[in-house]
């Protein structure tokens, strides 16, 4: 969302990239709160899509600039923890 604000912070990556998962996250949380039972499986499609993406946008920015790229930090350990919490969710409400 910052880099909506300000484009310097996007590095290469376009503004409607940005504007595209700030959708996503909207939707993201707004089925988090409605607990459709193919939460689970979306939410692991969408965790291997990013650990991908940013797992290599990590190792990538340790190699080739020796920095840690912190908002890859957070996604690969984040998105993780936040499919832990919806698949313990789902099956203690038996939902899958």
């Amino acid at each position: 969302m910052a880099a909506l604000v300000d484009p310097q912070l996007a590095g290469t990556d376009p503004t409607w990239r940005h504007a595209l998962f700030l959708g996503i996250n909207a939707a993201l949380a707004v089925l988090i709160v409605l607990r459709p039972r193919w939460l689970p499986v979306l939410l692991a499609v969408l965790a291997a899509q990013q650990l991908w993406s940013h797992g290599r946008a990590l190792v990538d920015a340790w190699k080739l600039e020796h920095r840690v790229d912190w908002a890859s930090v957070v996604v690969v350990v984040g998105i993780p923890f936040a499919l832990a919490i919806v698949v313990h969710d789902a099956r203690a409400a038996r939902r899958w």
